[in-house]
C-alpha cells in the first residue's frame, strides 16, 4: 500500500516551538519566584525558633518539608525526560549531608564537621556537570542546586553559633540570602533579581572553603578564614542590592 501524499513530503517546521518554549521558562521563573519567597519566609522563621530552642533541628524539618513539596510540584519537569536525574540526585546527596552538619550530636568534633563540609565543596559544582553531560540539565536543577546551597550556608551558622565557636556574625552571610529574596517581595526592585555571575559563585566556593577550614584549624586563622569567607558573600549581596535596587542604565 503506498505511503500517504502528506508522508512525501518532510512536516513543516513547528515555528511555534521557541515561543512555547519561552513561555514554558517563564512561568518556570514564576513558578520558582513565588515560591523563594515562601520558602525564604519560613526558614527564617524556623532559624528563629532553632536559635530559640539551642537546637538546628526545626530550621532542618522547615527545610526539607519545603524542598520535599518543591519537588514534588515539579515531578514532571525535573529534568527534560522527566526523570529524577542523577544531577538531581547529587544535589539530594548534598541536601542529606549539609542537614548532618546541623543536627549532628555536640559530641562529634567540629573538625569533622569541617571534613564533610570539604565533601560538600567537592560535591558542589559535579551535580550540574553530570546533568550537562547526561542531558538532564533543567530549570529545577538549577534552582535546587541554589536553595541547597542557602540552606547548608545558614544552618552551617546555626550550627558553629550553638556550638559556641562564633558569635552571631555567623549567621550573616546565611541570612541575606533570603533576606535579599524578601526585600524583592516587599519593595519590588527596578531590575528584580540579579543574575547567577561568576563572582557570586567564587565568594560562595570561599565562604565554604572558610567555614571547613574554620571548623578545622584553630585560633586565631580559623576566625580570619571564615570571617574572609563571610566578607566575601556580604560584599557579593550588597552588590547584589545595588544591581537590583539602582537605575537601569
Amino acid at each position: 500500500m503506498p505511503a500517504p501524499f502528506e508522508s512525501w513530503y518532510p512536516p513543516a517546521p513547528d515555528r511555534d516551538a521557541p515561543h512555547r518554549a519561552a513561555l514554558s521558562r517563564g512561568q518556570s521563573h514564576v513558578n520558582f519566584t513565588r515560591f523563594s519567597r515562601l520558602h525564604a519566609v519560613l526558614l527564617l522563621a524556623a532559624c528563629a525558633a532553632s536559635l530559640a530552642a539551642h537546637t538546628a533541628w526545626p530550621f532542618v524539618l522547615a527545610a526539607t518539608t519545603s524542598l520535599t513539596t518543591l519537588v514534588l510540584g515539579n515531578r514532571r519537569a525535573l529534568t527534560p525526560s522527566g526523570a529524577f536525574g542523577w544531577g538531581n540526585a547529587i544535589t539530594s546527596v548534598r541536601f542529606v549531608l549539609s542537614s548532618c552538619v546541623g543536627v549532628v550530636p555536640a559530641s562529634v568534633p567540629t573538625w569533622a564537621l569541617g571534613a564533610t563540609t570539604l565533601v560538600l565543596v567537592a560535591l558542589d559544582g559535579l551535580d550540574g556537570f553530570v546533568a550537562k553531560r547526561r542531558g538532564e540539565a533543567s530549570a529545577f536543577g538549577a534552582y535546587f542546586d541554589m536553595e541547597t546551597d542557602a540552606y547548608f550556608v545558614l544552618l552551617a551558622g546555626i550550627a558553629l553559633f550553638e556550638r559556641g565557636r562564633y558569635g552571631a556574625w555567623i549567621l550573616v552571610a546565611g541570612l541575606l540570602r533570603y533576606a535579599y529574596v524578601v526585600a524583592l517581595a516587599l519593595v519590588p526592585a527596578r531590575r528584580g533579581d540579579i543574575p547567577r555571575s561568576t563572582w557570586g559563585r567564587h565568594a560562595f566556593t570561599a565562604l565554604m572553603l572558610g567555614l571547613a577550614l574554620g571548623m578545622v584549624l584553630g585560633e586565631p586563622f580559623g576566625t580570619v578564614v571564615t570571617a574572609f569567607g563571610c566578607g566575601l558573600v556580604t560584599a557579593s549581596f550588597a552588590r547584589s542590592f545595588y544591581w537590583s535596587y539602582s537605575r537601569p542604565t
